[in-house]
């Protein structure tokens, strides 16, 4: 597919204002050529995209650990549906049921360090 043009060129003001809040825009110079400044690794929501990787890891890390306690608790004879709370002990982290009937650690299973 060969691009014919821009409907629009930003000056480079424009461009300036645009990239400030966090929109990329493409520019055509006088040979017809377009060009795309590089990302800077921010995101649309001005966001590093580093830092949108790492949480979108770290959601699924969250998921899989509740898939794991879920595992543990029906293993232990508990119902999925018993309340869960997360307890920290020293620098161990734990799945406390409600009321207290008994804890799973999860510290083996964490990647990332305590907050």
């Amino acid at each position: 597919m060969k691009v014919l043009g821009l409907s629009r060129n930003y000056t480079d003001e424009q461009a300036a204002e645009l990239r400030k809040a966090g929109v990329n825009v493409l520019t055509q110079g006088a040979d017809g050529s377009i060009r795309i400044g590089p990302g800077g690794g921010i995101t649309l929501n001005r966001r590093s995209a580093s830092v949108t990787r790492d949480l979108i890891d770290l959601t699924q890390h969250v998921k899989g650990l509740q898939e794991d306690v879920i595992d543990q608790m029906t293993q232990n004879g508990l119902s999925p549906a018993t309340e869960v709370r997360l307890q920290w002990h020293g620098d161990a982290l734990f799945a406390v049921t409600s009321p207290p009937t008994g804890a799973i650690d999860l510290s083996g299973l964490l990647r990332i360090p305590p907050l």
